[in-house]
């Protein structure tokens, strides 16, 4: 957290930071039963910003991995999952997670056997 925290404060962050800020809201929270559990905050996501940044992300996977870009025609997808993967992952198969930075990132992939580079 101090680290993020310092990051944030470099000057070429503070627009982040304030959009970052800017989203904190304070939301009601419910149960699935309706009980009410009071307030606490929350943070809005722009999500196509999310998933923009990590297209960016998975075409630098895909050339660590294949040492070539992405093939022309092929398109990259991203999407947040907000409730976990575990069962996405299950269903698809995929292999073992590779970790980065003892955990900092993980990720997995699998390719479809048509897909080479030039």
């Amino acid at each position: 957290m101090a680290s993020l925290l310092r990051s944030l404060a470099k000057p070429m962050k503070q627009g982040f930071a304030r959009m970052l800020l800017d989203s904190i809201k304070q939301i009601e929270l419910e149960t699935e039963a309706g009980l009410y559990l009071g307030k606490s905050p929350a943070l809005r996501i722009d999500q196509e910003r999310i998933n923009r940044v990590a297209q960016r992300i998975i075409r630098g996977l895909f050339f660590h991995e294949k040492a070539c870009p992405v093939p022309e025609g092929y398109e990259v997808l991203a999407y947040i999952q907000q409730f976990g993967f575990d069962p996405i992952l299950e269903k698809m198969q995929f292999p073992k997670l590779r970790v980065v930075q003892n955990g900092v990132f993980c990720y997995t992939f699998k390719l479809d056997d048509q897909v080479f580079c030039s």
